[in-house]
């Protein structure tokens, strides 16, 4: 049976309760939490079509400039 909307908050708080006091432990000892980054929301820097799809398997990307 899926729990009910009380015990899902109280199941999210002891998470966050638990992650906080892991990160806590981690700087305590001296242990960075690592970076998380972002996906920038901007266009694609491909030109068009054509020249994703001839790109798309390898890794070196064209830039516009």
């Amino acid at each position: 049976m899926r729990p009910v909307r009380e015990e899902i908050k109280e199941l999210r708080e002891q998470r966050r309760k638990a992650a906080k006091a892991l990160r806590a432990k981690q700087e305590a000892e001296g242990l960075k939490a690592p970076l998380k980054l972002a996906i920038p929301n901007r266009k694609s820097e491909y030109r068009n079509v054509e020249e994703e799809s001839r790109y798309s398997g390898t890794r070196r990307l064209p830039l516009n400039r």
